[in-house]
Order: C-alpha cells, then structure tokens, then sequence
C-alpha cells in the first residue's frame, strides 16, 4: 500500500518540509496542454532522474517568497482535464524513456486529485522535450554541461562505491579508551567492484601511545613528521550491486583516547584540525573519491 495519502500530504505541510534535490512541490497550474507547460514537465523529471532520483508532486502550492520552497496548501488537479494516462504520456516523451516511474493519484474530493511521480535514479541520462539535459540544482531543473552528461551516461558502466563512519568501543585499558573504526562502503552502482582501497590520514595528537593499528597483513600504518597516521587498506574481495560491508571488521583498526581528553571533546575545545580525518576511496576505474570526518562526529 502507498504511504501517500491526503494525510501524508498534509504533514508536509503541518512540518514545513521544504523541497530539496529530492522533492518537488508544483502548483495544479504547472499541468497544461500547451507545449511549453509540457515541455517543462519532461524537464522537471528528466533532471529529477538525471540527477539523484526523487519525487515531484503535483497539486501542492509553494509559499510566495521569502517563503517560497516551502509547501503552502494543497493545490489539487482537475483529473477529468488531466488523467493519469496524460502525465504519464507526457513524460513518456523523454528520450530515451525513465524506467520505473510511477504515478500515484492521491484522490483528494470528488474529481481533485494530487499527483505524486516518483522517480528512480537512471543510470543513463534523459533528454527533454527541447532536446536539452537537466540537472536538479538549487531547487530548479538547469541546463548539464557536457562533462555532466557524459559522468551520467558512464554510470552504468562506472562503479559508485559510498562510504560512511562509524565506531564502536572495543576496551579499555588504565586511562585510555579503545574504539574500533568502522568505514562502511555499499556498492550504489550496477557493477561488481573487484577492487577497493581506503587510505586514511589521521590526527594524531588525541591518540593515547602512539598508533591507530590494524592487524590484518593488508592495513597499514606510517606516521609523518608531525605525527600524523597515514592508514590504508586494501581489498579484493567483490563487493556485489547494493551490497554493504563494514571494512572496519576486515582492517582491525582501533584508535584509543586519554579519558582526560574525552572532556576537551564533549565541549568540542579541541582544534577542528586535531579531530579531522582525511579521506580517499579508491574502486576498480572509478574516480576516487575524497571527504573528511571528525572525531566530533563519533560517541565516546
């Protein structure tokens, strides 16, 4: 059963929810039959799957600005002018077709209705009606630049490999506290990753006697000049289409914390660069990826 509902709808409105790269609020007026109101249709779902996938809804009025992203009142369409069939021929105009979006009525009296166009992710990029690519950007549909097109059309054949951090206590020992580091990655794209390093360059000063240290023989540790951890890990075990693996659990690496300094933490007294950690992914031929995190970001 759908969770949309007059009610769902209506708790958007109660809390606010503002549309964000994944939602799209669109007043009744947005459907019409002229051709540049279905012109902008297949623009705004064209780019809504060019970019993360998300849901667009419309019979939902925006607040005027300064106001404006945020859901005002429901705003519903006159089905017996625009049916289901209509948007979804409409949107059948992108080329080459979204597989997988789906049109929810959300019957609101009579012949009102809310549609609710829920739209994957694609793994190729879509073309509009005006022959153009969208990107969702800063709430609107906008023109991609060729390099963007291109990255889209390659994620079918491209790994997209997402990491996340967690820790856990593992023991403690006198003064120092021990947590095991656990880098999640989930394999978001379609193809098998054969292949996957993580090097980590971390702080060392809130460190307790000396080293984040991982057992197994394919982690690694070194320290530089100013007494910062270089760790990598390396893996080729496979890692499957939505699959997810705590790498935490294959590296061993644990990092350990004087309990005085534990104080100096939960009131983030601490210089940002003594808790920041620097990352870098690499899988198979994909670009690697770069981020940080903080030990601000963990429980201790």
């Amino acid at each position: 059963m759908s969770k949309w509902t007059q009610e769902e709808l209506q708790r958007h409105i109660d809390d606010g929810i503002e549309e964000q790269l994944q939602l799209e609020y669109k007043a009744a007026g947005s459907l019409g039959k002229q051709n540049d109101k279905t012109t902008e249709i297949t623009k705004d779902v064209s780019a809504m799957a060019n970019s993360d996938g998300g849901v667009i809804i419309y019979g939902m009025k925006e607040f005027p600005a300064p106001k404006n992203h945020l859901p005002e009142k429901i705003d519903p369409v006159d089905r017996t002018q625009f049916s289901k069939e209509w948007l979804e021929d409409i949107i059948h105009l992108i080329r080459p077709r979204i597989d997988g979006v789906t049109i929810i009525p959300v019957n609101v009296a009579g012949n009102d209705t809310c549609y609710v166009v829920e739209i994957p992710s694609s793994t190729t990029a879509h073309q509009a009606r005006d022959h153009k690519y969208y990107k969702r950007h800063n709430f609107k549909a906008e023109p991609m630049e060729d390099y963007e097109v291109r990255l889209v059309m390659n994620r079918a054949t491209a790994p997209n490999v997402s990491i996340r951090f967690e820790n856990q206590m593992s023991k403690t020992i006198g003064q120092a506290l021990y947590y095991g580091l656990h880098p999640v990655i989930k394999n978001e794209g379609i193809q098998v990753v054969k292949h996957m390093k993580l090097v980590l360059l971390s702080p060392g000063r809130l460190l307790y006697s000396g080293e984040i240290a991982g057992t197994n023989s394919n982690a690694s540790c070194t320290t530089d000049s100013e007494k910062n951890y270089e760790v990598s890990f390396q893996t080729a075990r496979p890692l499957f289409p939505e699959d997810e693996r705590d790498l935490g659990l294959e590296a061993q690496w644990e990092y350990s914390i004087l309990r005085e300094n534990l104080v100096f933490l939960a009131k983030r007294e601490v210089p940002e660069s003594d808790t920041t950690v620097k990352w870098k992914l690499y899988a198979d031929h994909m670009v690697p990826k770069t981020g940080t995190f903080s030990y601000y970001d963990f429980k201790h």
